[in-house]
């Protein structure tokens, strides 16, 4: 082996994880973005009869955490509806 330089102090922290780490880590970030984000173009395909309904229903129960919570608060209230609304406009 080769004697490498060691890393800036800015990048070590990063070195040491494995591959499988990075991959839990964005994967989990997608998660927490992706999901929901992708209610506003589930609602809008559902909302135009695209789905059979049975599709439509576990979608709606695959949703329901994050729609509960906008029985919870009244901002994440607001804020759904102002998100969903801008798909059902289009």
């Amino acid at each position: 082996m080769t004697d490498q330089p060691p890393l800036p102090k800015r990048i070590a922290w990063f070195a040491p994880w494995t591959w499988k780490r990075r991959w839990w880590v964005l994967s989990g970030l997608l998660l927490v973005v992706g999901y929901p984000l992708s209610l506003g173009p589930v609602f809008w395909v559902v909302e135009r009869n695209v789905l059979p309904h049975p599709v439509a229903q576990a979608l709606e129960y695959f949703y329901l955490p994050l729609l509960t919570l906008g029985y919870v608060s009244e901002s994440l209230a607001n804020l759904l509806h102002w998100y969903l609304a801008f798909f059902v406009t289009m």
